[in-house]
């Protein structure tokens, strides 16, 4: 009996964990341009190549999380930086074309 129970249980975790891991797509993109309005509080990021993507223009929000060097960064680093990117992940809800958060490698030496 204990054994039915220890297998229903990993099988629900494993399942919930799978569920929760496929939420969002992830591509590594060089970046062409960024643009961002203030008063709208939303952007576009058009990529030069993707692997995987089928598209090459995607959308944020202000709701972004942006890691450059693997700190959080603001937006306004964001566009100070994204040219100099050795390395860039964009990932976005499953699905979609909308960015939900950014990673930047930037060399320090380049970093603004």
């Amino acid at each position: 009996m204990k054994f039915i129970i220890f297998s229903l249980l990993t099988a629900f975790c494993s399942l919930s964990f799978s569920e929760y891991m496929s939420r969002e797509d992830a591509y590594e993109v060089d970046l062409a341009q960024i643009q961002y309005s203030d008063i709208s509080k939303t952007g576009t990021i058009r990529v030069k190549s993707c692997s995987g993507c089928t598209n090459k223009l995607f959308n944020f929000d202000d709701n972004l999380t942006i890691n450059i060097n693997s700190k959080i960064s603001t937006i306004d680093l964001l566009l100070q930086n994204y040219s100099d990117a050795v390395m860039a992940v964009i990932f976005t809800e499953l699905n979609s074309n909308k960015i939900t958060r950014i990673s930047l490698i930037v060399n320090k030496g380049d970093l603004k």
